[in-house]
């Protein structure tokens, strides 16, 4: 499409996925800001998510927290399935260009304003609009949360990229559609590496990274990959768009990148303890642990605070059952291993899925020591900051949740008022949590075959009807076991 239509070069022909973006959630900033020790806004009263795609996140922010949620996505289908969320979540849905947005007399000024992979697939012009919307609507003391592709990561697959786009704007047709181009363009690909080029043999990840995408969801491909402008780029560059907004970097919204411990080498930390800059010393990170794609929190005038006392204070809850959370978690450099004296207290007190402060965990370890822990195990996805909610919130959530499932879209997520945010609840628990009363395992295999849907077992579909409900009744008997006292304790079921 010619870039003065309405979509600007960016793909509308396939909608986004229903994804859910737990690090747009202002409590999960908090422990960002906790980490390193710089002021968060006392109340965070007004938020607003940037190019909301489906709205998933935007609506469970708004349904799970007292905070007042706007948002727009100039796709209008998208917003369409977003404003029909928001007629429980009561979130404020629009469909503006970034261009518009700013000029909205009905929007008041932000304490928070979040927008997850857009930045990278929009040209200059809504970049600079963006800013432009940053530095006229957030708040002095302000957050806000980006992600965006970066270089060094990106440097393998860049050209690859480059061909699968070339070859679906050369060979793709209006008539086959987005899904049948990406098909062809990965095939195409495929059959290059299959020819042994030398450019695989010098950039062995950029294979390894095309056959993980070749299992992706196509949708999903076709907007990371697709669009007319894709541009990674480095730290530094962000630094330079947001300093005209007047924000500082405070930290990854990805909590365990903060923890050097289990980021970098021990090496790397002395040479990062080497650089006085922290614009460079950003930069200098992404180059140790080859980063693709950064997730920041900035903020509109950073103030350095005492933490400790907060951090002694924050109530966290365990959204893992005990027994499912592993002595090990990824991190860039691999694995790290889990010190079962350390951790097992601290996960033994918070099995009953009820909210803990970090103080009340410190056993006969130090409060540093215990905080490092549990920031790891947030990075993880195990642990939650617990939020304070009241009957409106509960009630919305509750309605919010009925109505996900309800859909006839697969969303595989509930909202959670005691964290604020948004729990992966996958298509077989929500039929179980819909089911209520009755036996789950006939309600959720009656439901799949209605939606034309067979259970699958380690990869596999079960063609025959006793097979699938005997594997359905043995999820049911791990749901009530460990998942529904988690979803109960969440407030989900």
């Amino acid at each position: 499409m010619e870039a003065n239509t309405w979509n600007d070069g960016y793909l509308t022909e396939i909608n986004y996925t229903y994804g859910y973006y737990t690090n747009l959630n202002p409590l999960q900033a908090k422990l960002a800001f906790l980490q390193k020790q710089v002021q968060f806004p006392a109340k965070i009263e007004t938020a607003c998510e940037l190019g909301f795609g489906q709205g998933v996140s935007l609506n469970i922010h708004a349904a799970a927290s007292k905070t007042a949620w706007y948002g727009t996505d100039f796709n209008p289908s998208q917003a369409a399935f977003a404003a029909d969320l928001a007629s429980v979540s009561k979130a404020h849905i629009y469909d503006d260009s970034f261009q518009d947005f700013i000029h909205n007399p009905n929007l008041p000024d932000f304490d928070y304003i979040g927008l997850h992979g857009i930045w990278s697939w929009i040209s200059d012009a809504n970049r600079q609009a963006i800013v432009d919307f940053v530095a006229k609507k957030l708040k002095l003391g302000g957050v806000l949360y980006i992600s965006y592709n970066t270089f060094p990561g990106w440097a393998a697959m860049a050209p690859v990229r480059h061909l699968m786009a070339q070859h679906a704007a050369t060979y793709g047709s209006a008539g086959h559609g987005v899904e049948q181009s990406v098909a062809s363009a990965l095939e195409f690909v495929e059959k290059l590496f299959a020819t042994k080029p030398t450019f695989a043999a010098a950039q062995p990840l950029a294979v390894q990274r095309f056959e993980n995408t070749k299992t992706m969801d196509k949708h999903y491909l076709a907007h990371e990959y697709f669009n007319k402008v894709w541009e990674p780029c480095y730290f530094t560059d962000m630094n330079n768009w947001l300093s005209q907004a007047k924000l500082t970097f405070v930290g990854s919204a990805h909590i365990m990148e903060n923890v050097d411990a289990v980021t970098l080498t021990e090496e790397q930390r002395k040479l990062v303890a080497e650089v006085k800059d922290p614009v460079l010393e950003q930069q200098l990170r992404d180059y140790m642990i080859n980063q693709q794609f950064r997730r920041d929190y900035w903020v509109k005038g950073a103030r350095r605070v005492r933490a400790m006392d907060a951090i002694k204070e924050l109530p966290v809850v365990l959204t893992t059952p005990r027994v499912d959370v592993p002595m090990e978690v990824p991190c860039p450099q691999g694995k790290a291993n889990l010190k079962e004296e350390l951790y097992a207290p601290i996960l033994d007190a918070l099995a009953d899925h009820k909210p803990h402060t970090v103080g009340e965990l410190i056993g006969n370890q130090t409060l540093g020591t215990v905080w490092q822990a549990v920031c790891i195990l947030a990075g993880a996805g195990h642990v939650y900051p617990v939020a304070e909610a009241d009957a409106d919130v509960k009630t919305r959530c509750n309605m919010l949740n009925r109505k996900i499932r309800s859909l006839p879209e697969t969303v595989s997520y509930q909202a959670s008022p005691v964290i604020a945010g948004g729990i992966t609840v996958n298509e077989i628990d929500q039929l179980f949590l819909t089911a209520e009363g009755k036996d789950c395992a006939m309600y959720a295999f009656d439901a799949l075959k209605q939606r034309g849907k067979r259970v699958v077992r380690d990869g596999k579909a079960l063609d025959k009807d006793d097979e699938a409900l005997a594997e359905l009744r043995e999820r049911a008997k791990q749901f009530t076991e460990k998942k529904l006292p988690v979803y109960k304790a969440l407030g989900i079921a």
